[in-house]
């Protein structure tokens, strides 16, 4: 359990220390929201007035559609991120330091 606790740590500081990464992430969220509220909704809510659903589920109704198609979205990009990652890690060796800490934290 140290071990796993150690290596998150350090992963967390690793992630903490670039700020501008940890200010995109939050941006990106802001920015997809932002965008859905002030373009978006009001689009897809007279598509789906036009469709003939109830009038007093309309607004849910499109709510809960875009957010869903959010978590579809983010669900994807992070595995795709994760994995980007994973390969540059891979490519600048970052690999082995954990390896390294691994065989370290077991001694």
């Amino acid at each position: 359990m140290r071990q796993l606790r150690v290596m998150v740590s350090r992963n967390v500081i690793l992630f903490l220390k670039n700020r501008i990464n940890v200010l995109l992430c939050f941006f990106a969220i802001v920015t997809v929201v932002g965008l859905y509220v002030i373009f978006l909704r009001n689009f897809m809510i007279h598509s789906v007035e036009n469709a003939g659903l109830d009038p007093l589920y309309i607004n849910e109704f499109t709510d809960r559609l875009m957010v869903s198609g959010l978590l579809t979205v983010i669900n994807t990009t992070t595995c795709f991120g994760i994995m980007q990652m994973s390969v540059a890690d891979a490519a600048a060796g970052v690999k082995w330091d954990l390896l390294v800490w691994q065989s370290i934290i077991s001694a």
